[in-house]
C-alpha cells in the first residue's frame, strides 16, 4: 500500500518510535510518504530512510495562531494542515493515513472521510489523563480542557478505521470509555528495535564516574508524576550507606525548578547531578556510566501506570539492572524479565531498600544481562511487526479472515475495507445494525409476555444488557480481568494439540482429527483470538446467576476465562460444581493455574479430548444442569455432544452453544438442535444458541433475541 504517515506537529527524524514503525511498514513492502514539521535549515523535501519526507514550514507566530485556531475549533481543522494532508493524499494517490499522536488525529480523520482513505490513528499515550498530570497553563485551561481533550480521542477512536496503543490495558479502557469494538485496536509496544541497537560493548560511557555509585534516570521532568522527587527524597538515606552514590537526571522539563528546589533544600550537593536537555544520540552513553537505571512514575496517574516507555528497553538493552515503580507496565516487564526490582510507588524509603537490596546482592550484572537477552527475544520491535503489517493487510482486504465477530472483529475486516471510503455509508450501517438489534429485542419482550419461562431468561438477558454489578460481583470480574490482562501482555510460547476445526468452511484428514495438529502461538494471540470477550463473558457470569445450576460442564476451556467467569457465579451462588473439558495439556495447565489464583475449587479442569473424556464426564456429574458447548466447532461433533449431554439432562436443564454462526456446518448442526424434542425452548442470541429443556411446557417456543451475527449484549 501507498500509506502517507502524518507527523505535523513534530519534526522527523527524531521520534524514536515514528522511526520504527517507518521502518516495519518499509520491511512489510509498503511504499512510504511522511509529513512533519520542519526545523530551520531543514530542506523542505528529502529522502530519509528510504522514505521521502515533505516538510512544513511555517513561523512561529503563525504556528501559534494556526495551533489556537486548531484548539478553537475542537482540533478538527488547522489553517496549514489540512491543506497540506489534501495535497499529499492526491498527489501521491495515498491509499491509507497513518497519523502520530493526538494534535493533527481529528484533521486526517475528517481529511480521510473527506477523500476517501482508511485512516489508523496511533496514539502514543492516553492524552486526557497525561495532560492531566501537566502543569496546566492559562491558556490550556481557556481553550484546551481536558474535557474536550477526552472528546477528541474519543472521535478519534470512532472515526479511525484502527487505532495503535501502546498498553494491553487501552484494549479494555478505550472500548469501556469511547464505545468502540476491542477488534479495532491494536497492540505495539515501545519496544527497542534490533536494527538500530548498539551493542554496550561499543557505546563510549560519557562522564564515567567508576568510584560513584550512580542512579541514573533518563526522561522529561515535565511533572510530578514522573515520580523523580522521590528518587531525590530517597537519596539522604542511600548516602547513609553509601556516601559515594549519586543520582544522575538527564533530561528536563516544566517541573526541573522544583527538583531542584527539593535537591537544595535536602543538601544533597553533588549527590544529585542534573544534565538538562541533550541530544538523544548522547543518552546511551549516560546510560553506559549509570549502576542501576530508574523509573519512577507514579501509579496513582493512570498515563504513568500504563506507560510504556522507550527508555526502559533502552536501559535494559544496554544490560543495565533496572529500578521501577510499580506501575501496571513497567513492573510487569521488569518481574517478567527478572530485570530488575520494583519499588513501591511514591515511596522514598522503599527507593532506598531496593536499591540497597540490589546494591548488595551481588546481582546487579545478572540482572542486566537478563534484561538485554529479554530484549533480544521479546522486547524488541521487531517481533510487533507482524501486528502492525496485519492492520494493512486488513485495511487491504488480504487477511481472509472469516471468524466470529465478537472475537476481534476479524470475520468484519474485509466488509470495513469495503466501506472504508464511504463513511456515510459506514455510520448508515452501524446505526441500522443498533436499531434492528433493538427492534428484535423489543420484539422478544413482548413475545415473552404470557410465558413464564421466557420471561426467567428475559430477566437474565436483561441484567446482561445493563451491565450493573453488585461490589462482590465486580471484585471478582475485576480480578478475572487482571488475569486476563496478564495473559494478554504474555509472550509466552506454548505449543498444544488442536482437535478443533482450523477454518469455518475448512476440511481436515482423517489422521488430523484423530491425532489433531499440534500448534505454537503466544498466550497473548491465544488469548486475544480464542478467549471470550468481557461483555460475553458477563453474560455468561449472568446465565449461571440467574439459573443457579448445581452440576455444570463446559466443552473447551482455552485458558480459562470463561471458566472463571462460571466459577464466579457458582463461588457466589454459594453452591454448584463445575468440569471443564480442554484437550490442550499446556492450555488446560494455564487454566488451571488461573482457577487456582482465582480459588475457585468449584471448577475442575479436565485434560483430554471431548471425545475421550465427555462420557465420563457426564457419568461423574449424573445430571447436567447447564452445559456450555464451546469445542471443536465442527457440525457432526457439535450434534453429538448434545446428543450425550441430552441423556443426563432433567427439567430445567440449559444447553448453551457458542459460535452457532461461525460456519454453514455449525448453523447446520443449530438449527438440528433447534429441532431436538429436548429443545422446549430456544433462544437465538445471533452467535450463540440457548436450548433448555421444559418437559411439561405445553408447547416448544423459539425467540430471535438479536440479528444474525449480532449480539443483545
Amino acid at each position: 500500500m501507498k500509506i502517507g504517515v502524518v507527523l505535523a506537529p513534530d519534526p522527523f527524524p527524531g521520534d524514536i518510535r515514528v522511526e520504527k514503525e517507518v521502518r516495519g511498514l518499509l520491511s512489510g513492502g509498503h511504499s512510504v510518504v511522511l509529513l512533519c514539521r520542519g526545523l530551520k535549515g531543514q530542506s523542505l523535501s528529502e529522502d530519509v530512510m528510504g522514505v521521502r519526507v515533505e516538510r512544513i514550514s511555517i513561523g512561529r507566530n503563525a504556528a501559534r495562531l494556526s495551533n489556537l485556531i486548531l484548539k478553537m475549533t475542537g482540533y478538527r481543522w488547522h489553517p496549514v494542515w489540512n491543506r497540506r494532508l489534501k495535497r499529499l493524499v492526491r498527489d501521491n494517490d495515498l491509499e491509507a493515513i497513518h497519523v502520530h499522536d493526538l494534535a493533527a488525529a481529528l484533521v486526517a480523520c475528517r481529511v480521510g472521510r473527506e477523500l476517501g482513505v482508511p485512516v489508523v490513528a496511533d496514539l502514543h499515550d492516553d492524552y486526557p489523563t497525561m495532560n492531566a498530570c501537566n502543569k496546566r497553563t492559562l491558556s490550556a485551561r481557556l481553550f484546551n480542557s481536558i474535557d474536550k481533550i477526552d472528546r477528541v480521542q474519543g472521535k478519534v477512536a470512532n472515526l479511525a478505521d484502527s487505532v495503535i496503543i501502546t498498553s494491553p490495558r487501552y484494549k479494555e479502557i478505550f472500548p469501556q470509555r469511547y464505545g468502540i469494538p476491542a477488534g479495532k485496536i491494536s497492540l505495539v509496544p515501545n519496544y527497542q528495535d534490533l536494527e538500530t541497537l548498539v551493542e554496550p560493548e561499543d557505546v563510549e560511557p560519557i562522564d564515567p564516574r567508576p568510584d560513584r555509585f550512580t542512579l541514573t534516570f533518563v526522561g522529561s521532568t515535565g511533572s510530578p508524576g514522573r515520580g523523580v522527587q522521590v528518587a531525590i527524597q530517597a537519596m539522604p538515606r542511600i548516602l547513609e550507606e553509601e556516601p559515594d552514590a549519586r543520582l544522575v537526571i538527564v533530561g528536563d522539563g516544566g517541573y526541573t525548578p522544583q527538583l531542584r528546589e527539593l535537591a537544595s533544600r535536602l543538601e544533597l550537593g553533588d549527590g544529585v547531578e542534573f544534565t538538562g536537555w541533550v541530544e538523544f544520540s548522547l543518552v546511551p552513553g549516560y546510560i553506559a556510566s549509570s549502576d542501576v537505571c530508574i523509573i519512577t512514575f507514579m501509579k496513582e496517574h493512570v498515563q504513568y501506570d500504563l506507560g510504556n516507555p522507550h527508555k526502559l528497553f533502552q536501559y535494559m538493552a544496554a544490560k543495565k539492572p533496572v529500578l521501577v515503580s510499580d506501575c501496571y507496565e513497567t513492573s510487569r516487564h521488569v518481574k517478567d524479565s527478572g530485570a530488575g526490582l520494583v519499588f513501591r510507588s511514591g515511596d522514598p524509603d522503599d527507593f532506598a531498600a531496593r536499591v540497597m537490596e540490589m546494591r548488595a546482592s551481588g546481582s546487579m550484572e545478572e540482572m542486566g544481562a537478563r534484561g538485554y537477552q529479554a530484549v533480544r527475544d521479546r522486547y524488541n520491535f521487531e517481533s510487533v511487526y507482524p501486528e502492525l503489517l496485519s492492520i494493512y493487510d486488513s485495511l487491504a482486504g488480504e487477511d481472509g479472515s472469516t471468524g466470529n465477530a465478537d472475537r476481534g472483529g476479524a470475520g468484519g475486516l474485509k466488509l470495513r475495507s469495503r466501506l472504508s471510503r464511504n463513511r456515510s455509508l459506514q455510520a448508515m450501517l452501524r446505526l441500522s445494525m443498533r436499531l434492528a438489534n433493538d427492534l428484535v429485542w423489543m420484539t422478544f419482550r413482548r413475545a415473552t409476555r404470557n410465558d413464564d419461562i421466557g420471561r426467567r431468561f428475559l430477566d437474565i438477558f436483561s441484567a446482561s444488557r445493563a451491565s450493573t454489578l453488585a461490589s462482590g460481583e465486580r471484585e471478582l470480574i475485576n480480578a478475572v480481568e487482571s488475569l486476563r490482562d496478564e495473559m494478554l501482555a504474555s509472550d509466552e510460547v506454548v505449543t498444544y494439540t488442536n482437535f478443533g476445526a482450523f477454518a469455518p468452511e475448512g476440511t481436515k484428514s482423517n489422521e488430523e482429527r484423530e491425532h489433531g495438529t499440534e500448534i505454537a502461538k503466544t498466550v497473548r494471540c491465544i488469548c486475544e483470538g480464542a478467549s471470550q470477550p468481557r461483555s460475553q463473558s458477563v453474560f455468561l457470569f449472568r446465565l449461571i446467576r440467574g439459573l443457579r445450576p448445581a452440576r455444570s460442564i463446559e466443552l473447551g476451556t482455552c485458558l480459562g476465562i470463561s471458566a472463571m467467569y462460571m466459577g464466579s457465579a457458582l463461588k457466589l451462588n454459594g453452591s454448584g460444581r463445575m468440569l471443564t473439558v480442554e484437550a490442550g495439556e499446556a492450555l488446560a495447565t494455564i487454566a488451571a493455574r488461573n482457577l487456582a489464583r482465582m480459588h475457585l475449587a468449584c471448577v475442575e479442569v479436565v485434560t483430554g479430548r471431548v471425545e475421550d473424556k465427555l462420557a465420563c464426564c457426564l457419568e461423574d456429574l449424573g445430571v447436567v444442569d447447564f452445559a456450555f458447548v464451546d469445542a471443536n466447532h465442527d457440525m457432526d461433533a457439535t450434534i453429538r455432544y448434545f446428543d450425550e449431554i441430552s441423556r443426563h439432562i432433567e427439567a430445567g436443564s440449559v444447553v448453551l452453544f457458542d459460535d452457532i454462526r461461525w460456519s454453514k456446518g455449525m448453523l447446520r448442526a443449530w438449527k438440528t438442535i433447534r429441532n431436538s424434542p429436548f429443545a422446549t425452548r430456544t433462544f437465538d442470541l445471533g452467535t450463540k444458541g440457548i436450548i433448555a429443556w421444559f418437559p411439561d411446557a405445553p408447547e416448544k417456543k423459539h425467540y430471535r433475541v438479536a440479528v444474525r451475527r449480532g449480539s443483545p449484549f
